[in-house]
C-alpha cells in the first residue's frame, strides 16, 4: 500500500511541475486569500471598542492570562 501511495505523489508532483504556474496561482490563492480576509477581520475588529477595552483584565480575561 505505501508503494501505491509514494507512485501517486510521484506522478502528481510530476504534473505538478508540468503545469507549474498553475499550482503557483491556485495555491498562492488558497494561502493568501484566508490571510487577508482574517487581516482585514482583525483591522475592522482594532476599530471598535469593547473587544479588548480598559476594563479587559476585569471582564474578559481570564485568571491565567498575564497582566
Amino acid at each position: 500500500m505505501p508503494f501505491v501511495w509514494i507512485s501517486g505523489i510521484e506522478l502528481i508532483l510530476k504534473k505538478t511541475w508540468d503545469c507549474w504556474r498553475e499550482t503557483l496561482v491556485a495555491a498562492g490563492l488558497a494561502l493568501g486569500t484566508p490571510l487577508l480576509f482574517g487581516c482585514a477581520a482583525a483591522v475592522g475588529m482594532l476599530m471598535f471598542d469593547g473587544w479588548i477595552g480598559a476594563k479587559s483584565n476585569e471582564l474578559a480575561a481570564p485568571f491565567w492570562q498575564a497582566q
